[in-house]
């Protein structure tokens, strides 16, 4: 039973971020526009640091293997 409390609260959770988050958004003085820049250069950093981190870990594998 508490298993699916916590499915509840995190799926409910998960539907209110964006809400939540451009609440938050326009309390903090951006507007839309802006945050959307934002999330969306963050978004490209953090594609490109798996990126990294991905082909470091294929490197590192590739390495040990020879």
């Amino acid at each position: 039973m508490p298993a699916e409390i916590a499915s509840d609260i995190a799926n409910g959770a998960t539907k209110a971020a964006p809400a939540i988050g451009m609440a938050a958004a326009s309390a903090a003085g951006w507007g839309v526009q802006e945050w959307m820049y934002a999330s969306t250069i963050a978004y490209i950093a953090l594609q490109a640091l798996y990126l990294v981190w991905k082909w470091g870990r294929e490197w590192r594998a590739r390495r040990d293997q020879a």
